[in-house]
């Protein structure tokens, strides 16, 4: 499951984000618990920009389970606008990101 979600999302991890696409399975995992994801992260080969890029997306990335159940007593409408402010976040600042170290000629 995870490795096709990887291939499906491949064009925006690594066009856009500057990242693997063995990324997705941290990302999938910061979702219940952000300190596992990055601890994931360190066994992905990667530049050190890509490392720094892949910890800016899990921390920005959607938040844990108990903020997700929290935000979901709050309703769903609050919830689905929370879920697409943070999908235009992590879009907007991942590709900043990209664009910096393509910039810096570190991507």
């Amino acid at each position: 499951m995870i490795q096709a979600l990887a291939n499906l999302l491949e064009p925006i991890f690594v066009i856009w984000f500057g990242v693997p696409k063995e990324t997705v399975g941290p990302l999938i995992a910061a979702f219940l618990r952000k300190d596992l994801a990055i601890a994931q992260l360190t066994t992905i080969p990667m530049t050190t920009y890509q490392m720094v890029a892949s910890v800016v997306l899990v921390t920005i990335y959607f938040p844990c389970v108990a903020t997700f159940v929290v935000m979901l007593r709050e309703g769903w409408k609050e919830l689905c606008a929370a879920i697409a402010v943070l999908f235009v976040v992590v879009f907007i600042y991942g590709g900043i990101i990209h664009a910096v170290g393509i910039l810096l000629g570190v991507a």
